[in-house]
């Protein structure tokens, strides 16, 4: 007898039940979809601590099921347990969550040292060949680095056949609360000879497991919660109690954007982990493939880029009718706590580095901003809208020594030492996209004051000020970003605005050789002993006093439409957005007016 669920094939046979098949994946021998280990009960391995192979897991038989539509529930049991798995199915998506209950039947105590939420043998032969075939993706975690996708081949991972099973295994876990402190609990199989995809999902704030492994020849998927030798889990369960699974979903597809989700005309682009993935010119050639003009906008490429923050933002003024009141900021680095918390708009930098638990250093600088990009901040300057972290270095560390440098010694080390070896230029991100910037033929020219060919100047208009000619590139420590960013300035001071109609030079296959780990930055810039988790607060903290700024944006600064004295609500306007491109501003807290000026508006409760 068999059973039909989705995408889903089981067969009854012998009193037992096993899965045949889910979706293009097929179960090559006979094998269950539970595992369920009892202490005091032998598993039927000796392959080291595989989850597989449970003691319960083989001695489980057939009961009975019920199925609906959308949901299928399988009962099974054994002398000492009895369980049911449910297999959940939605609308218009292929997803599948599964959870199994486990009832101890028996007239004694039980403990319960490992049990799957479901297990799949069906991923294919475990050979030299498949194991190539088979790429495995899974998404580690760190501060400032979330959801970084690393991909190997089962091969890679040592998971082929030397013998008829192995040991070997892919197994990452979590202990306690923070389900995502250093990978996600999730990952994504592709047979990349089929194009088949395959991703699951552990649905658990707590501790959590899964495995990848052979068993009888083929691959299997497990996927659970916590267990007795990855994490010293363990269930009591007395006469008819009943324990239940974390939540396992698991999705099919024949493209990565199709198993991803199921929304209309959505897909996931994966970046590789390098530096500055966030320009939207770079962010744009790696989803799209297309080349923004030299100092053209994305939309006249067909393309809009939002970061996340914003479209929350759009959702919450949409649905919520909420203005942009609130910031969400990082504090990390020499910080006794680091943190990223919600603040309204207007408290002071010093009033955020407070709720990372103060600093940890003597004369503490307050970077504001990423290393590369960022300004030496003060404590009392006020948050904005654009203001979305806070480094906390020493004095002395070389990216606030960086910042303190001036121009005129910066213009003189560059003559002295500039050796015109084109580093800063071959790891440009926009150069290596064809756009007409050199920094070395620029500190060529700007050194020797050489104006024959005025578009090198002029050229520096298309320079996203990355940092990366300086930061990272320049083996002498000089300062082609800082020189170009004064030119820029300059010009625009004098009313010219970036070329039209540029065209950029073809993209060389060099490119890809030439992109900058982000680990090999934050080494350089002496940030990797920083590199830690900033768990999210997203209660908005209570601030007294707001200092709110009339300009946050691009464009005319907002005009103050309140007086001193003046009660106001949080979310009131208290800017009016200028003539032309401009907007409105808002008061992030309720109190009354105390400031006013042309550049602020000063709040308090």
């Amino acid at each position: 007898m068999q059973i039909k669920f989705k995408d889903f094939l089981f067969e009854i046979c012998e009193n037992k039940i096993y899965l045949l098949k889910y979706g293009n994946y097929i179960n090559l021998n006979k094998c269950g979809f539970l595992d369920i280990q009892i202490s005091g009960e032998n598993k039927d391995t000796h392959l080291g601590i595989k989850m597989i192979n449970s003691s319960e897991g083989k001695r489980l038989i057939y009961v009975s099921h019920q199925q609906t539509d959308n949901r299928l529930e399988i009962v099974q049991k054994s002398e000492l347990i009895e369980t049911k798995t449910v297999f959940l199915a939605y609308t218009d998506t292929s997803t599948i969550r599964i959870y199994t209950e486990v009832k101890n039947i028996s007239l004694r105590e039980i403990v319960i040292e490992e049990v799957s939420s479901f297990v799949g043998v069906f991923l294919g032969e475990n050979s030299v060949e498949n194991s190539k075939n088979l790429l495995f993706y899974r998404f580690i975690q760190s501060h400032h680095a979330e959801c970084q996708p690393r991909k190997q081949s089962f091969y890679e991972y040592g998971l082929h056949r030397g013998n008829i099973e192995s040991q070997k295994r892919i197994s990452f876990a979590n202990i306690g609360s923070w389900s995502t402190k250093e990978e996600l609990p999730q990952g994504i199989i592709e047979n990349s000879k089929t194009n088949d995809f395959l991703m699951f999902q552990i649905e658990s704030n707590s501790s959590w497991y899964y495995e990848i492994g052979d068993k009888s020849g083929e691959y299997y998927l497990y996927c659970g919660g916590a267990n007795l030798p990855f994490g010293g889990w363990s269930k009591l369960l007395k006469t008819k109690e009943t324990y239940c699974t974390p939540n396992v979903a698991v999705s099919l597809g024949n493209s990565l954007n199709e198993v991803i989700g199921d929304y209309p005309g959505v897909r996931l682009g994966l970046l590789d982990e390098v530096y500055p993935a966030g320009d939207e010119v770079v962010l744009i050639y790696e989803v799209t493939g297309k080349v923004v003009n030299p100092g053209g906008l994305p939309i006249q490429s067909g393309v809009a880029v939002f970061n996340v923050e914003t479209v929350y933002n759009v959702y919450r003024a949409i649905k919520k009718q909420t203005p942009v009141v609130d910031k969400l900021v990082s504090v990390v680095a020499e910080v006794n706590k680091p943190v990223t918390v919600r603040v309204p708009l207007g408290c002071t930098i010093q009033e955020v580095v407070d709720l990372a638990g103060g600093t940890t250093t003597k004369n503490a600088v307050y970077f504001v901003g990423g290393p590369m990009m960022g300004n030496i901040g003060t404590g009392s300057q006020p948050v904005t809208k654009t203001t979305n972290a806070v480094l906390v270095l020493p004095e002395d560390h070389l990216i606030i020594n960086k910042k303190k440098r001036k121009a005129s010694i910066d213009m003189k080390r560059a003559a002295a030492s500039c050796c015109q070896c084109t580093m800063c230029t071959d790891l440009c991100p926009r150069n290596r996209l064809g756009h007409p910037i050199e920094p070395h033929k620029f500190m060529r020219a700007a050194t020797c004051k050489d104006l024959q060919d005025p578009n090198i100047f002029v050229n520096t208009m298309f320079c996203s000020s990355c940092g990366l000619c300086e930061m990272y590139s320049c083996m002498q420590g000089l300062s082609p970003r800082s020189l170009m960013a004064d030119y820029k300035a300059g010009l625009r001071q004098a009313g010219l605005k970036p070329p039209q109609g540029v065209i950029p030079a073809p993209v060389g296959e060099e490119r890809e050789y030439r992109k900058v780990p982000m680990e090999r930055l934050m080494a350089r810039l002496d940030l990797t002993k920083y590199d830690k988790e900033a768990p999210l607060d997203d209660e908005v903290v209570d601030i007294k006093k707001v200092r709110i700024m009339l300009s946050q944006h691009i464009g005319a600064p907002a005009t103050a439409v309140v007086k001193v004295g003046d009660k106001v609500e949080r979310g009131q306007v208290v800017g009016a957005a200028g003539n032309g491109l401009s907007v409105a501003i808002h008061a992030s807290i309720s109190g009354t007016v105390t400031e006013v000026s042309d550049r602020y508006v000063v709040i308090e409760k």
